[in-house]
């Protein structure tokens, strides 16, 4: 295939890993498009990645470059305004093949999708579920003016809407997208379930739990729409059964821990939840595998990376049926719930009853990933997608811009 010139915008980056799932995805698109020959630029703000990264230039990151434009007093927040990123964007579609713009309703994408039109580059449009119903009843004001106004312009002038899911085509197809404009490609596992990496040991001594205690974790942003009332209180409920389990909930604090610790008291399992905060590396992984059971009983979710992270280390999950992964209950890998305590209790506790059952679920699950949502297959759909709509003739692509190493 040839060497293509690749732009993706999206209005926060890696470092700024509070964002979760798009930003961990585009990290690793990113590098191993970089690896693969193709000339990669992402284009984003300084939100949330600290001071020691360089703003307003190029900064090199794994093979490929990010543009870290500073970030206006007003874009700290949907829709994250962003005009510095205009002058990038120019000199990047100057050159470009293809525009891929991650997220809906950012003013991001308003200034992106002119841009595309002036320099005639195709874009690839990836809403990552914002256009759930669920999640557009939050802030309905808002996004109801936004999709009138820009984002069914953006949806319907896209070369490709890019979705993770067969149900997302029909919430696309509500805003105006086109059925034959939809490609279906999954988010890929971060972990390789081949990978020879550490065991649950380490995560359980830094959580202070035994290694034969039974032990369910939840990894993601603190948020009410990953249903972490439905979890508490099936876990409550499993927990008069099964007195020594442990919940250990594992990320950054979105305004819902509070909730959690007041729910948790008033259910009397104060003392069997574990609030760890964010983990990565060795530590994120050691977790996974410390782990009996992966419960995420969201009531919404695009494709969520940790169910896949999970998945991949050969730990069995519980999740709600909004997670949009039939393959769990296909290939065996764990329970698939309505986003409701009592289903959640009752598979939770089948779960936690039957160990060998859980082995087997477990070796299910890494099977799973390696024959659906490898990293190499999900890079190979999307390259393919990349050369059908790159035109056949585009300016060649130029490296003569100073670039700075990321520390």
């Amino acid at each position: 295939m040839r060497p293509l010139s690749i732009v993706h915008a999206l209005p926060f980056f890696d470092p700024a890993t509070r964002f979760g799932g798009p930003v961990a995805q585009l990290r690793h698109v990113c590098r191993l498009l970089a690896e693969r020959g193709h000339h990669v630029s992402v284009i984003t703000t300084n939100l949330d990645v600290g001071p020691a990264v360089p703003t307003d230039r190029w900064v090199e990151r794994e093979g490929y470059r990010v543009w870290y434009a500073s970030a206006h007093r007003f874009g700290g927040c949907a829709p994250y305004y962003s005009p510095g990123v205009r002058a990038p964007l120019d000199a990047c579609l100057a050159q470009a093949h293809v525009l891929h713009l991650s997220l809906s309703f950012t003013h991001m994408n308003v200034l992106a999708r002119r841009r595309a039109a002036v320099h005639r580059v195709p874009y690839v449009y990836t809403p990552r579920s914002c256009l759930d119903p669920v999640r557009l009843r939050q802030r309905a004001l808002l996004k109801t003016g936004f999709l009138r106004l820009f984002e069914r312009r953006i949806i319907r002038d896209a070369a490709a809407v890019h979705i993770l899911t067969e149900v997302e085509r029909e919430q696309v197809m509500r805003q105006g997208a086109r059925s034959e404009q939809c490609v279906v490609i999954p988010n890929g596992a971060e972990f390789d379930p081949d990978a020879v990496g550490r065991d649950g040991i380490a995560f359980r001594s830094y959580a202070g739990i035994d290694r034969d205690t039974p032990l369910v974790l939840f990894m993601g942003r603190l948020h009410r729409i990953k249903g972490l009332d439905v979890l508490i209180d099936a876990f409550a409920a499993v927990r008069s059964h099964e007195p020594t389990v442990k919940l250990v909930i594992a990320g950054p604090d979105e305004g819902e821990r509070s909730a959690v610790d007041a729910r948790a008291r008033r259910l009397g399992c104060t003392d069997a939840v574990h609030f760890v905060g964010r983990l990565d590396g060795d530590l994120r992984r050691s977790a996974f595998r410390a782990a009996d059971v992966f419960a995420l009983t969201s009531y919404s979710e695009g494709m969520p990376n940790a169910v896949l992270e999970a998945c991949a280390a050969g730990t069995p999950v519980l999740v709600s049926d909004r997670c949009n992964l039939p393959e769990i209950s296909a290939y065996g890998a764990g329970r698939v719930v309505a986003a409701e305590a009592t289903s959640a209790a009752a598979a939770l506790r089948k779960m936690l009853a039957d160990p060998d059952g859980l082995k087997i679920m477990g070796a299910n699950a890494q099977r799973m990933v390696r024959e659906r949502f490898a990293f190499p297959t999900v890079i190979d759909r999307l390259e393919a997608l990349y050369e059908q709509l790159a035109p056949t003739e585009a300016a060649a692509y130029r490296s003569d811009e100073p670039v700075v190493k990321a520390a």
